[in-house]
Formats: structure tokens, sequence, C-alpha cells
């Protein structure tokens, strides 16, 4: 929603972090109501408890994951593989051990982001394809997931209809209910929190933009991939009855998604200015590989053992930029010009005086031919240095 615009950094982060808390601890909350509703009983004391029993128990595993990647001594062959295994390998280890699977990937995840921050000095290309792979694969989950959100709504539609146009009304004011509630809880927290960690979100309580930004983060509660996988979660029986008002629940968590990203959509472009960047990507590659090459002559001048010299050159050259941003009227003039100069460069060499002196006229004059040849068909010849 807001890729084109420049979202502050402390409401972006805010952002970020809700979206993992507050998704994975609704998830064991369901997990929790559904199971009291299978039960027919409800503790509080043992609602606390399974909550952080899979709480605790999910997080601790993600120390598995730390472990064997602080350990591994080739990044290329364990840093990718484990990070692609870890979500399915964490989540069904800790379900089996019936601690939430959801709590321990999102612990995961973030433990995810402390470790590339530490491998920033391994390999560019453990980096890009770690980052490529995640990429695609994030965006392949969460196409599918709006998928099937499209794939839902005639049912949804169907079922709406079924319900008469006053029902359809009354869903659809509980949900324009729900987003409101949902709106004004966000915004008095993000403008009433006086507490150091929402301070350093938002800023100061009495600074002017404080407002702004409690503004930003409510319009910013989008509702997607979670909401619609715990409403399609609703089991259809649940202790031998129908699920009560299963399609209602699936209406209202479809009209709550598409009212939160319509607004969203709507509002967010016009609070946020355009983005901007002060530098190109240009910019930053020349500096990364002027970087990169003062490095690689530094070390080379203090290291003297040959192995140690070409495999350090080997992983410093592996950390420049591979995008070729080319002038192509630039970069003809400039191969011109050297190939001119190229030709004058051997011309004169084949003429000079030592070479008349060590060769026979027959083999200057064929070679003169031989390179007439290539300079005609513009060709680049790799001249051997004296």
């Amino acid at each position: 929603m807001t890729g084109n615009n420049d979202m502050p950094k402390g409401v972006g982060e805010a952002l970020e972090l809700e979206s993992l808390f507050n998704d994975a601890t609704g998830l064991v909350m369901l997990d929790l109501a559904l199971s009291v509703l299978s039960k027919g009983t409800f503790s509080v004391v043992e609602g606390i408890g399974h909550f952080l029993f899979v709480a605790v128990g999910g997080v601790l595993l993600v120390m598995l994951r730390f472990n064997l990647n602080r350990h591994g001594k080739n990044p290329e062959l364990t840093t990718i593989p484990i990070s692609l295994l870890t979500p399915f390998a964490i989540y069904l280890l800790a379900e089996h051990f019936g601690v939430s699977g959801i709590l321990a990937v999102v612990a995961t995840g973030i433990e995810h982001n402390w470790e590339a921050d530490r491998l920033r000095l391994t390999s560019t290309n453990v980096q890009l394809t770690s980052r490529t792979i995640w990429n695609i694969l994030a965006d392949i989950l969460n196409d599918f997931v709006f998928l099937i959100l499209g794939i839902s709504l005639p049912e949804v539609a169907r079922n709406v209809t079924q319900m008469g146009w006053q029902g359809a009304a009354a869903l659809l004011g509980v949900s324009v209910l729900v987003y409101v509630v949902m709106w004004i809880v966000r915004y008095v927290w993000a403008l009433r929190g006086d507490s150091a960690s929402i301070s350093a979100f938002f800023g100061d309580r009495k600074s002017d933009q404080r407002p702004f930004f409690a503004r930003l983060f409510a319009v910013s509660g989008i509702h997607g991939t979670v909401t619609l996988a715990m409403a399609f979660s609703l089991p259809n029986k649940i202790a031998g009855h129908a699920f009560p008002y299963r399609d209602e629940l699936i209406a209202i968590a479809t009209f709550v998604i598409l009212i939160s990203m319509v607004v969203s959509s709507i509002v967010l472009p016009r609070m946020l200015p355009q983005k901007t960047e002060a530098y190109t990507m240009a910019d930053l590659d020349h500096i990364r590989n002027k970087m990169v090459d003062y490095v690689i002559l530094q070390m080379r001048s203090q290291i003297e053992d040959h192995a140690v010299r070409e495999a350090l050159t080997d992983q410093l050259q592996s950390q420049k930029s591979n995008r070729l941003t080319v002038d192509r009227a630039q970069s003809t003039a400039n191969y011109n010009a050297l190939l001119s100069e190229t030709k004058e460069v051997v011309d004169n060499f084949l003429h000079c005086e030592d070479v008349n002196n060590r060769y026979s006229q027959k083999s200057l004059i064929f070679m003169t031919k031989y390179y007439d040849a290539y300079w005609s068909n513009q060709n680049v010849i790799t001249l051997p240095c004296e």
C-alpha cells in the first residue's frame, strides 16, 4: 500500500512488529477459544496456562536454528537450506510437542532478521540468493492467499444473498462497526500511550507529529492473510454440532478485509508524501565498487601468503554489484576511441626498428594484413605486455 510513499520509520517498524505479534497472538487465542467451545467450559487458570505454554514453548524451540547457524562454517551450504527448511521444521516440531507452531515461526522470523545483520560480511552471492528466494516465496504465498480470497468471494456473495438484504445490511453494518472500533482503539493507543516503547515508535506524546502518526497507524490496520486464514480455519462441526454462524463470520471477515484495504489504498497515498531518494543505485554501486577495490589493494600489499590473498580477493570481489548501467552511445564512442588507439599502438609496434630487425618482412606483412582484417570487423585484439 505504501510502496511509492515515504512511511515514517517509527510507524513502519511498529506496523511490522504488530503484524508479527498480533497475528500470532490472535491465532493462539482462536485455538484457545475453539478448545473452550468444544469442551463447553472455561477456566481462567487453565486458559492462561495454555497460552503461556504454547507461547514460551514455541519461542524456546527457535534456539535450535540459532545454534545450527552459529556453528556452521560454510554459509553457502548451510545458511540458505536451513533458512528455507526452518519455518516448516520449527512449526512441525513445535506442534508435535504441543506448543505453538505459529509463535515458534514468528520468533524464528525475528531471529532471521538478526541473523541477516550478522551475515552482511559474508559473500554477497549468499545474501542476494537468499533474499531473492525469500522474496519469491513470500510473493507466491501472498498471491495464493489473495487468490483464495478472490475465489471465495462468489461463495460469500451467494451466502449473503440467501440471507436477504436485511441480513446482508446487518453483516455489512457489523463489519463497518468492527473496522471503526479497531480504528479508534489503534488511534487512541498510539496517541495516548506514554511508555518508552510507544514513544520510540511515535515520538514524544506532546510532539506535534504524534496525532498524525496516530492517524497513520490507525489507517494502516490492513487485514488480509491471517484474517482470512482464521475465518476459513473455523471447523464445519464442533462438539458434534454444526459450527454456529460460520458463514456469517466468514462474510464479516471478508467485508472487514475489503473495507480495510479500500480505505487504506485511498487514504494512505493522500497522507504520505511521495518517496524520494537523494541517491541512485548507480551511485551506491560506484561507491561500493571503489571501496572494494581499495580494500583489495590494501589487503594484497599486506598479506604475503598467495593462497590467502586469492581467497580473500575472490570473497571481496563477490561484494561488488553486478548491475550494469550502460550508456550505449557513450560506450560506443569509448569503444571506437579505444579501438583507434589500439590500432595505432599495434601499427607502431609492427613498424618499429626492433621488430623489423627481429622478424622477416614477409612475416610483418602477414601480421599487418591479419590485424587489418580484424580492424575492419572491429574486433578487439588482446596483445601481450612487454
